[in-house]
């Protein structure tokens, strides 16, 4: 609700309070990173995407995602 709203901190904050809720959510890091990416803030976006991979290192978009954060950011891998 927060997102579709254009209330970005406030959704911030409801994803990290899930997060600490359940760190294994995997849908709640990849939509935090996604709202770092959204508001070009690459480098706190990088550890969400990392997370995603760790709890599936299958996701491709996650994957893909977290290399254009890397590019964006100017940080080698």
């Amino acid at each position: 609700w927060y997102t579709q709203h254009g209330q970005y901190q406030q959704a911030v904050q409801a994803y990290t309070e899930a997060l600490e809720a359940n760190p294994a959510y995997g849908d709640a890091w990849f939509n935090l990173a996604t709202l770092h990416r959204e508001k070009k803030q690459w480098l706190q976006a990088i550890p969400a995407y990392q997370q995603v991979l760790q709890l599936n290192p299958q996701d491709t978009e996650a994957a893909l995602r977290l290399a254009e954060s890397y590019d964006y950011a100017q940080q080698p891998w």
